[in-house]
């Protein structure tokens, strides 16, 4: 039976795949990026910069002075989106091999052909989007090089940069001492917006991971059932496929990844907020560019995949993508070294 090539453009992969496992990645995992999709080609964040309240003066009763209030800043920071653009063949070669008698669906085999490569391509995409976000934490830039406004180092456009804390994990130590201090810093830094804070995320190399896991103080208030107890620091708790535990509100991840860029004996901590007008952590996607059927749907996602077929019946899967991680408030971060 003859294939009809044209019905696999119907074909709405991105649905189709959308239950397939993607591995882990784990920054995308956290939510510690907070989406905003951009019906254009340029990212356009409503940034809010906060004015300190300050206490009002006394005035005279029958006076004519007033006080006055400065309002919080809302600044449009605008940066034109990278694109990305994949496309992968599906020859006869692919499909020819997988019909016999026994499964003689030759359209069958087409579109399992087709499944795999989409499959594929997301998993591109996803690897993708993980690399720029630990970029942006971990080194506070963006690739940016084939836009008119180039990569961007957060650092310098913020004038800013992550605080930092040097930790004695030494059998003396007071560890729990020094983590307050470490929350205090933070806490300090984000002003208002601590009231959002929901937790924080320690991406510790292992040489930190196991000096604070297996640190006196922290076993011996497990060993004695003691509630504020780290949870995992003995059996490690699955947090998106790595190892962690937590001591209140901080998690500690063994980032053991190439992915993540950490220092031996250092570590990174990230805050994540509940609100998403806070979160000074954004990922913003773009419309597709490439297909013009796409782009005229105007419907913004994570990815878009489109399979066409020229006049001679050959089969393409094309992708593509928009997106850009923005890290608003670099001096949210703090970079922990051990001693």
């Amino acid at each position: 039976m003859a294939v009809d090539f044209k019905s696999f453009e119907r074909l709405d992969t991105v649905a189709a795949i959308k239950s397939v496992p993607a591995g882990n990645h784990l920054i995308s995992d956290l939510g510690i990026f907070t989406g905003v999709n951009s019906t254009t080609p340029r990212a356009q964040v409503v940034d809010i910069v906060e004015s300190a309240v300050a206490e009002l003066e006394q005035v005279s009763r029958y006076g004519t002075e007033v006080n006055s209030i400065k309002m919080d800043k809302t600044i449009l920071r605008d940066q034109e989106i990278p694109h990305y653009a994949t496309e992968s063949d599906v020859k006869t070669e692919d499909w020819q091999s997988l019909v016999s008698p026994a499964n003689p669906d030759q359209a069958q085999a087409v579109a399992s052909v087709i499944a795999a490569k989409s499959v594929r391509m997301r998993d591109h995409h996803l690897e993708t989007v993980e690399a720029t976000l630990a970029r942006a934490l971990f080194q506070q830039k963006a690739k940016a090089a084939k836009t008119n406004d180039g990569d961007v180092d957060f650092n310098v456009v913020f004038d800013t940069a992550p605080l930092d804390f040097e930790l004695d994990a030494s059998a003396g130590a007071n560890v729990y001492a020094q983590l307050s201090k470490i929350r205090r810093q933070l806490v300090k830094e984000y002003g208002a917006s601590r009231a959002y804070l929901e937790r924080f995320f320690c991406f510790a190399s292992p040489d930190l991971y196991d000096a604070l896991a297996g640190h006196p103080e922290v076993t011996s208030l497990i060993t004695n059932k003691v509630a504020e107890a780290a949870r995992g620091a003995l059996i490690p708790v699955n947090t998106a496929g790595y190892d962690s535990f937590s001591i209140g509100n901080i998690t500690f991840i063994l980032a053991d990844d190439d992915r993540y860029e950490i220092e031996e004996g250092s570590g990174l901590f990230v805050p994540k907020f509940s609100s998403a007008d806070r979160n000074p952590f954004k990922l913003v996607r773009g419309p597709a560019s490439r297909n013009q059927d796409i782009a005229a749907k105007g419907v913004i996602s994570p990815y878009y995949q489109k399979v066409m077929v020229d006049r001679y019946n050959m089969v393409t899967i094309h992708q593509e993508s928009s997106h850009i991680p923005l890290v608003l408030r670099p001096s949210y971060l703090l970079n922990v070294k051990l001693k």
